[in-house]
């Protein structure tokens, strides 16, 4: 069955609507992922702010730790003591020499 020259006449007159639909398709889909990107990155700023918050408040606990340590009137004896045993141990670190210098590229 061939195409009539009347069917040809009746795309070309509606290729106008098709193409103002396909153009909205596609800012419709863009408009979605920049939409999501400004989610994505409000999320991420949102917990950069929540990690820094907590490394402060970290922070301030290790001060207040180390200021009632030194307050609590420890004896001196207490510490040689501490002295004495932190001096006895030996740390031993074993390295392989040949750690990072192959590289396996066979997959």
């Amino acid at each position: 069955m061939a195409i009539q020259p009347i069917d040809l006449q009746t795309l070309y007159s509606q290729m106008d609507k098709v193409s103002k639909n396909v153009v909205q398709q596609q800012q419709h889909v863009q408009l979605h992922n920049s939409m999501e990107l400004d989610g994505l990155v409000k999320k991420d700023i949102q917990k950069n702010e929540k990690i820094e918050k907590t490394s402060e408040k970290e922070g301030m606990a290790e001060i207040k730790d180390g200021q009632s340590s030194k307050n609590s009137g420890q004896n001196p004896s207490n510490k040689n003591e501490k002295e004495e045993v932190s001096s006895e141990v030996v740390l031993e670190i074993i390295k392989d020499p040949s750690l990072g210098k192959t590289i396996d590229i066979s997959g």
